[in-house]
């Protein structure tokens, strides 16, 4: 449960920074602001992946456990560390994407009178 609370808190954040009161229509400023978003959400996945290392590392009784846990643990740390700063470059492509969607709808009329009069 604490992982999903971790992931929602991570998906948060870099909506926050992006897409939080930006009107995306200035191209600069919205570059900016996914570039801030893609390194906070990186930094997010890497202490994430830290503090659940930290918590399951815990739970372990076994010395054998311990050594399989700690192999394992080895390569989330490198997958956070070099690819942590995947995951958040999706979501806000998928955010921006639907943005430009919506305004391409609005802005040839698809909302109201296409649905509406099927």
């Amino acid at each position: 449960m604490y992982k999903l609370v971790l992931i929602l808190i991570g998906i948060l954040v870099v909506y926050g920074i992006f897409a939080f009161q930006n009107p995306f229509n200035n191209a600069k400023v919205t570059v900016i602001r996914g570039m801030v978003a893609v390194f906070s959400g990186w930094i997010m996945v890497i202490l994430t992946s830290l503090l659940i290392s930290k918590i399951d590392m815990s739970s372990i009784s076994t010395a054998i456990e311990i050594t399989k846990f700690q192999e394992m643990d080895n390569a989330r740390k490198l997958g956070a560390l070099f690819f942590g700063w995947v995951y958040p470059l999706i979501f806000i492509e998928l955010v921006w994407l639907s943005v430009f969607l919506f305004r391409y709808c609005k802005k040839n009329d698809y909302i109201n009178s296409k649905i509406l009069k099927s």
